[in-house]
């Protein structure tokens, strides 16, 4: 299984900690963190291991499988 901070290209920071997270395809992938009910905070946008940014590379993954 590759984890998140693989993934992210870096250790997690404190809020990664407090984010949910799920196994898609062999891979740990994270919902993110919420500054409100609507927006995700500004760096998990960016993160590799947010479950959107991830898409390809989880469908990637299932088609090999």
């Amino acid at each position: 299984m590759i984890n998140r901070a693989k993934l992210r290209g870096e250790k997690l920071d404190k809020d990664c900690k407090f984010a949910n997270t799920t196994t898609e395809a062999d891979l740990c992938v994270c919902y993110g963190l919420i500054d409100n009910a609507v927006n995700l905070l500004p760096k998990c946008k960016k993160c590799k291991a947010l479950v959107w940014n991830a898409e390809k590379m989880i469908l990637a993954r299932m088609k090999e499988a």
